[in-house]
């Protein structure tokens, strides 16, 4: 989905409602809006969806283990997974581009 798409222009007011009416209740409004991030980035490409939750997935493993013991190895898998996936995602299309 795209902010330019007329889907967002349903959406948005729908997340919104739903928001102020969960305006007491912590939980909900951070599940609401954990669900509509996944609804928003995966509407085109579900596939994007596990991309999103292997971030948090790790990202959260990372946070938890720094907040143990701070090892610097702990910080490096962390940053070298954030980064590894970001040029993985960003720059292989070009790389394949160019190559072929």
């Amino acid at each position: 989905m795209s902010f330019l798409d007329k889907e967002f222009f349903y959406f948005l007011p729908i997340v919104l409602a739903l928001w102020y009416f969960g305006a007491r209740l912590y939980v909900l409004r951070v599940a609401l809006l954990t669900l509509a991030s996944l609804v928003f980035y995966g509407y085109r490409h579900w596939w994007m969806i596990l991309l999103i939750l292997s971030y948090c997935l790790v990202d959260w493993t990372v946070g938890r283990r720094l907040a143990e013991a701070r090892r610097r190895w702990v910080l490096a898998v962390g940053l070298g997974f954030n980064i590894a996936c970001l040029c993985l995602w960003k720059y292989a299309p070009v790389l394949l581009t160019t190559m072929t």
